[in-house]
C-alpha cells in the first residue's frame, strides 16, 4: 500500500522557552519477557516502584536528543504539539507535499538526511543542539538517523491495535485526508482495509520492521531501542513519565486530531475477531507494555509531582 498523505508542516527548528504544564481495551494474553534473552540491565519493561526515581532521573540527565517516533493514530499529533513548545529547540521531520514532488519515500529520505546534517553541524559548531524531533519514523529511517547518530534516545506511544486501526481507517476516509476518494476506492469497508498485509502489524513493523518476529525477540530489541513507550489509552499517566524525563513533571494541554469515539462500537463482531487475530504481534507488544503501567503506574503520579497548567 502507498503511503497516504497527512497534513503537513514543513520540517523546521522550534525555538522558544519552555511553558509551565502541569485500561487497556481489547482481548490479550501474557507476555512475559524471557530473562535468557539478556535484559538484564534497567530498561522500561522491567521498571517498577523501586527503580523508577533512578530510571528517570538518569534520563532527565541526558542532554542529547531525543526522537519521538510518531506512529499514525496513537495520539501522536497532540504529542508533538507538546514538544514543539516544551522540549526545544523542535525539529519536525516531515516532508512538504506537492503534486510535483518525488514519492514519498524519496520526500522522507530527504528530510531524515537533512535533520542528521542540521543535527551533525550543529554538534560540531558548538550551537544549540535540537533537544527533540519527531516523524512518522519507519524503520529505514531511524537506521539512517542511528548510522551517523548513534547516541540520541528514542520513544514512542502504542495503542490498542484494535482502535488503531479502526481510527486510522476512519481518518483515512474523511476530507481531513486528501486522497480520501482514491482510499475509499480501494478500501470500500474496514474488513477490506483489515486485509490489507501492510496494514498488518504496524506498530511492531514501526518498531522492528519484521511483522513475524516472535514477540520475546521483539520485546527484547525494543527494550534496547526504545527509553519510554507511553500508551494511548493511558495518555496521561504516560505523559507524565515521559515529560519527567524530558524536561519536567507536567500534564498534557493539546488535544490535536481527535477522532470519532465511537468508531469502534460499530464495528461487526466478525471483523473485530478478525483483526485481533491478524494483528498478534502488535497485541504482544500493546500487552507487555500495559502491563508495565500496571505496575508503575500509581508509582508515577506519587513520585512526580505535575507542574500546573497555565
Amino acid at each position: 500500500m502507498k503511503p497516504r498523505k497527512n497534513t503537513p508542516n514543513k520540517s523546521k527548528v522550534v525555538k522558544s522557552s519552555p511553558t509551565k504544564s502541569a485500561k487497556s481495551t481489547g482481548p490479550s494474553s501474557p507476555v512475559v519477557l524471557k530473562e535468557s534473552l539478556g535484559v538484564s540491565d534497567l530498561n522500561f519493561f522491567n521498571l517498577k516502584p523501586e527503580n523508577l526515581s533512578d530510571y528517570v532521573r538518569e534520563n532527565r540527565e541526558f542532554a542529547g536528543t531525543w526522537i519521538f517516533q510518531h506512529i499514525p493514530k496513537t495520539a501522536g499529533s497532540s504529542l508533538v504539539a507538546e514538544l514543539s513548545v516544551n522540549c526545544t529547540p523542535y525539529y519536525n521531520i516531515s516532508p512538504v507535499y506537492s503534486e510535483a514532488a518525488s514519492s514519498y519515500k524519496e520526500m522522507m529520505r530527504a528530510v531524515v538526511t537533512d535533520f542528521v546534517a542540521q543535527l551533525k553541524d550543529s554538534e560540531s559548531n558548538k550551537a544549540a543542539s535540537i533537544r527533540a524531533a519527531s516523524g512518522h519514523l519507519a524503520p529505514v529511517h531511524l537506521g539512517l538517523i542511528k548510522r551517523d547518530l548513534p547516541d540520541l534516545r528514542y520513544f514512542t506511544f502504542l495503542r490498542s491495535p484494535f482502535s488503531r486501526m479502526v481510527s486510522e481507517y476512519s481518518y483515512s476516509c474523511s476530507s481531513a485526508h486528501p486522497p480520501h476518494e482514491e482510499f475509499k476506492r480501494r478500501y470500500p469497508t474496514l474488513e477490506d482495509f483489515a486485509k490489507e498485509p501492510e496494514e498488518q502489524n504496524k506498530l511492531s513493523f514501526f518498531m522492528v520492521e519484521d511483522r513475524s518476529m516472535p514477540a520475546d525477540d521483539a520485546l527484547a530489541l525494543i527494550s534496547k531501542s526504545y527509553r519510554m513507550i507511553g500508551l494511548q489509552e493511558r495518555y496521561p499517566v504516560s505523559y507524565l513519565l515521559m515529560s519527567s524525563m524530558l524536561w519536567a513533571p507536567a500534564l498534557p494541554s493539546f488535544r490535536e486530531r481527535v477522532g470519532k469515539s465511537d468508531a469502534a462500537s460499530s464495528v461487526p463482531d466478525h471483523v473485530r475477531k478478525y483483526i485481533y487475530e491478524t494483528n498478534t504481534l502488535d497485541m504482544a507488544l500493546y500487552t507487555a507494555t500495559a502491563k508495565v503501567y500496571e505496575r508503575i503506574a500509581e508509582a508515577i503520579w506519587s513520585n512526580f509531582q505535575p507542574m500546573p497548567l497555565s
